[in-house]
Formats: C-alpha cells, structure tokens, sequence
C-alpha cells in the first residue's frame, strides 16, 4: 500500500482525461471539513481504521486473473458514485487545489448514498466483497472532548456484539470465476473486535464497517 503523493506539473494534468487501467479507481476525495455528520473520521487508534471517501472519476475495466488468464469484469462500481476506501490505501495526487486518490478496486470498501452531501448526512451503504455492515450493541460511554471512549469495564474486553446490517457479496474464487459468499447474513448476532473496522453514523444510529474476518463468532442474543 503505497503513500506517494503526486504533484502536477505545472498544471498540465487535468484528471477528466484520465483513464485507469487494470482494476485502478480515480475518486475525488471530498474534503474532512465539510464532515458535520455520517462519516465519524476517527482521532485516535482507539477508534477504528480511518475511512476516506469522494466521487468515483474514472474506474478501469476489469481485474487481471493471472490463475486462468481472464480478466474479471468490474461492474459495482460507476463514475458519479461515491465510494468509501482506506485513508492509507492507494497513491495520493493533489491537482488543482483538490485530493485524489488511485486505488486498487478491492480498496473499495463500499459505496455510499448521500441525504445531503453538504453535510455528509448518509442515506445508504452497500458493502463491496467481504465488507459488513453492522450495528453494535450501545455500551457506556465517558465523554473526553469531542471523542466517545468505552468505559473501563467495556474496554477491558477486546471484542463487542453487534447486529449484521448488510453484507458484501464476497470475493472472487479465482480459478471458477464466481463469488464465495459471505458466512453472515442481516439479522445475525456476531461478536467482533472491539476496533475493527470504521464507524459510518446514518440516521443517528452509529455503524461499523469492516471486513468478515473481523467477526470472531455467530451468538445467539440472551
């Protein structure tokens, strides 16, 4: 996972004709300051994996298979969309006084749909491969400045309960070309690591975002 950032040159690079290749997304990213609501950028590593998100610009046409030498068609995400990925994912290129990031298509945790994008208010998440969306159970808090920290009980423990919301569609096996499913299902009640994931806020309820192989178990709700 790269950290380069890519300075124009003297402003000759105009990102509207830029055309990826492979499984490459360009995406804009919107700026953190106009985050009044939705996405919860976290401040410490207490909190979570850091999401970053912006509008898809361009997306490259499929994915190389080297196992059987096809190449698997991308087609879940499309220019226009907004697309949440890792805040230390892909290669950062600044143009023109605006961020963009290049980013391998499996960076892509999720698409988003937006109430109001001025204030980041989210109507809709749809989890991309092995991504979850799910709803931890509410645990006291102790308030120490605008950041929400578990209390000494709670943070005793390393793992939470939690509601599967939605899940991906799961990764691709390789050699057969199809998609392995998800385990979980919505509805589930699983048990997962305490910071795993980013927390995604819709409607006043606090979500997680993370990937299946931070869920540690199924449980039944007592």
């Amino acid at each position: 996972m790269s950290r380069t950032v890519i300075e124009e040159s003297a402003g000759k690079i105009d990102p509207k004709t830029l055309s990826c290749v492979g499984d490459y997304v360009l995406i804009r990213m919107l700026r953190r300051e106009k985050s009044v609501g939705g996405i919860h950028l976290p401040k410490s590593a207490n909190q979570g994996t850091e999401l970053a998100i912006g509008e898809v610009m361009d997306v490259g046409r499929s994915v190389p298979n080297t196992r059987s030498h096809h190449r698997i068609p991308i087609d879940d995400i499309k220019k226009g969309e907004y697309a949440l990925t890792i805040q230390y994912m892909g290669e950062d290129m600044k143009v023109g006084g605006d961020d963009y990031k290049f980013v391998r298509e499996h960076g892509v945790w999720a698409t988003v749909e937006f109430k109001d994008l001025k204030t980041w208010d989210i109507k809709d998440v749809h989890p991309r491969f092995n991504s979850i969306l799910i709803e931890p159970e509410k645990e006291e808090t102790t308030e120490s400045g605008n950041i929400y920290l578990p209390n000494e009980q709670n943070a005793q423990s390393g793992v939470r309960r939690a509601t599967v919301v939605k899940v991906g569609p799961g990764g691709w096996h390789l050699p057969s070309l199809k998609r392995l499913p998800v385990e979980l299902n919505p509805g589930d009640q699983v048990v997962f690591q305490r910071y795993a994931g980013a927390v995604v806020k819709m409607n006043g309820t606090e979500y997680r975002l993370c990937q299946e192989q931070d869920i540690h178990m199924i449980t039944e709700k007592v």
